[in-house]
């Protein structure tokens, strides 16, 4: 017998689950015996072979595969050789479809797009998970395509047997359909189209995204577009918005209708008398693209063919067709013929009655009236004068155009002055009418020491008068208001202890020539001059002159002197300190007279008590102190200076 064989298998040790694995031993044997223990199936081959197919089913498991034979010689092995085997998870691939969606679609992924490969026996995928979490937002954009779609989770039978690996899909994102159309549109001949997004409707936009321009153009645009070229075709181009790379626009066309522009033909309203023919042409206003009847394409001017030839009124009806760019609105007029028309009409003035249409040989009366301040002068027509009657009767003999003519009243002004001589009365207002308004000259100038007080309608210089509004509608007489005022220093004074003078600081030739009338107590002294001689002391009471300067008005003066008063020390020292009681309530002014009669002194005190300090003379002499209140009375004080 030869030796006993020790059987070598070959064959994998950890084979796939589910895979079919080939186990041979060594060739050219007899009575080959395999054992499978496990979850092993014999596919082909087995006992009688030196080679078997296994196909293993169970990886939770060790197994073993066993083999005998016998020898050529007849020798058997004691033992069948055997190798355990230890099964592997067999690969299983899931690959995801690639998909697809229309951008701002939301995603829904078909979860059964997806390839199995690897599975065994009857081991089954029920399902899986897809995800494309980039492609969630419907605002995934076409740029950023494709997305990534991620499988996993696969649910099923048998899957634990299997190292399952996941191979990504894609997700593609399609331009999303968007469709601008431009919107059929009109206008007229002659007018300039703006465009605006309003004439275009956008189909299509997506996640609020808006279109903010598009181009718009058209032949039919201009002014200059003729209707016989419509329609025009307006076509779309260049649309500006938020993410249009999202988006396949398709621009869609429009047609612009250029219909014709309406042109207003006017008949003239017109009167007529039954003698003459009425103006029969027609006025088109609207022309367009300064055009004109002249120029206008296929422009011919409506005519007014036909007019009735009846008195009173009628139409004037033109009529005419289209022309090429412009259809017409005939606008009719009327027509009046008349007889003979009779217009009567006022100058600024007056009013007048009567106007209107007469038949011929009608006896006609019209008639004028003056308002305030006018009055009536005479009728005038084409030919002149008519009648100076304010009521004028006539035969109508054909058309008359009569005016009444008016012109303002002139009043005169006569000025009454008296005694007095106006320097400047040559600019006396010496007429007037109610159309004019003229102030009444206000500074009047006549001779030395005259005072204008204005002009007076009345003789007892009550009612002044400013304007010739004030005086009415009449002729008047104006009474002018004078005084003669002389020099505001101008006053009775003591002059050489024992006369009463008129003084003043600025001396006047007509002064001293003027002729003066003294009175004390209102009997008349002696003397006509310019002083008089009273006494001294001055008697007490009341002095009065009336100075005649000219012709004109006399002036006269007034002055009360009191009893002497109390003044000590007297005799004093030269610009020694005096005082004098004088007895007033109040004190205006004083001044010092020399022995000359000269005022050597002079001031206004103004004080409200009869008591006066003042300073003597600074050298000797006889002196005479005039002390004044606020009455305008006097008081005399006799100071001698050593």
């Amino acid at each position: 017998m030869g030796t006993k064989p020790v059987p070598v298998i070959t064959g994998s040790v950890t084979p796939y689950y589910g895979y079919d694995i080939t186990y041979s031993t060594a060739a050219n044997q007899y009575d080959y015996e395999w054992q499978i223990s496990g979850g092993g199936t014999i596919v082909s081959g087995g006992n009688g072979y030196n080679e078997v197919v296994v196909r293993w089913n169970d990886i939770n498991n060790i197994q073993s595969i066993s083999v005998t034979y016998q020898t050529l010689e007849s020798c058997v092995p004691d033992t069948p050789t055997q190798i355990d085997i230890e099964v592997q998870k067999a690969p299983l691939s899931i690959t995801a479809n690639n998909q697809s969606k229309y951008y701002g679609d939301v995603l829904v992924i078909d979860e059964n797009e997806y390839v199995v490969e690897g599975l065994k026996f009857t081991d089954a995928v029920s399902s899986i998970t897809l995800e494309s979490i980039e492609a969630l937002d419907t605002r995934a954009s076409v740029l950023g395509s494709p997305y990534q779609i991620v499988p996993k989770d696969a649910q099923g039978t048998g899957l634990d047997n299997y190292d399952i690996s996941y191979i990504n899909g894609t997700l593609a994102v399609i331009p999303a359909s968007l469709t601008i159309t431009a919107l059929d549109d009109t206008k007229l001949y002659g007018d300039l189209y703006e465009t605006s997004l309003d004439q275009v409707t956008i189909s299509g936009l997506k996640n609020d995204e808006q279109i903010s321009s598009v181009d718009l153009s058209c032949e039919g645009y201009p002014e200059e577009a003729d209707v016989a070229g419509s329609p025009y075709t307006i076509t779309i181009s260049n649309a500006i918005g938020t993410d249009l790379s999202n988006y396949a626009v398709e621009y869609l066309n429009g047609t612009l209708e250029v219909g014709r522009a309406k042109l207003f033909v006017y008949a003239k309203t017109q009167t007529i008398t039954y003698d003459q023919t009425p103006d029969l042409s027609v006025v088109a206003e609207g022309f367009k693209n300064d055009e004109n009847d002249e120029n206008a394409a296929g422009y011919v001017s409506p005519k007014i063919n036909n007019f009735s030839r009846e008195l009173g009124e009628s139409l004037l009806i033109p009529e005419g067709d289209e022309a090429d760019n412009y259809y017409f609105e005939l606008v009719s007029a009327i027509l009046t013929i008349e007889q003979y028309a009779t217009t009567v009409t006022a100058s600024n003035g007056g009013t007048v009655e009567a106007e209107g249409n007469f038949k011929y040989g009608t006896e006609v009366t019209v008639t004028a009236w003056p308002n305030l301040g006018y009055r009536f002068i005479n009728w005038t027509d084409d030919e002149g004068i008519a009648s100076t009657e304010n009521t004028y009767t006539y035969t109508v003999d054909g058309v008359r155009n009569l005016v009444a003519n008016f012109e303002a009243i002139v009043y005169h002004i006569t000025y009454e002055t008296e005694v007095v001589e106006l320097n400047n009365g040559s600019n006396l207002i010496m007429e007037y009418t109610i159309e004019t308004k003229a102030n009444l000259i206000n500074g009047m100038a006549a001779g030395p020491f005259y005072d204008f007080g204005g002009w007076f309608i009345d003789e007892s210089l009550e009612l002044q008068i400013l304007n010739t509004d004030e005086l009415g509608l009449q002729d008047v007489t104006l009474y002018s208001k004078f005084t003669r005022t002389l020099p505001a220093d101008t006053d009775i004074r003591v002059m050489l202890g024992k006369h009463l003078g008129v003084h003043n600081s600025t001396g006047s030739e007509l002064l001293e020539n003027g002729y003066y009338t003294w009175y004390h107590n209102d009997s008349e002294l002696a003397g006509h001059k310019y002083y008089v001689e009273v006494g001294e002391p001055i008697p007490e009471g009341t002095y009065v002159v009336t100075i005649k300067l000219d012709d004109g008005m006399d002036v006269v003066l007034s002055r009360y002197f009191a009893n002497e008063g109390t003044i000590y020390p007297n005799p004093v020292y030269a610009n020694g300190e005096v005082t004098i009681n004088t007895g007033f309530n109040s004190i205006s002014y004083y001044y010092i007279i020399d022995q000359t009669g000269r005022i050597i002194y002079e001031s206004n005190v103004n004080q409200q008590n009869g008591k006066l300090n003042i300073t003597a003379p600074p050298y000797n002499g006889r002196f005479t102190v005039c002390v004044v209140d606020s009455e305008g009375k006097s008081i005399n004080y006799k100071l001698l200076v050593k």
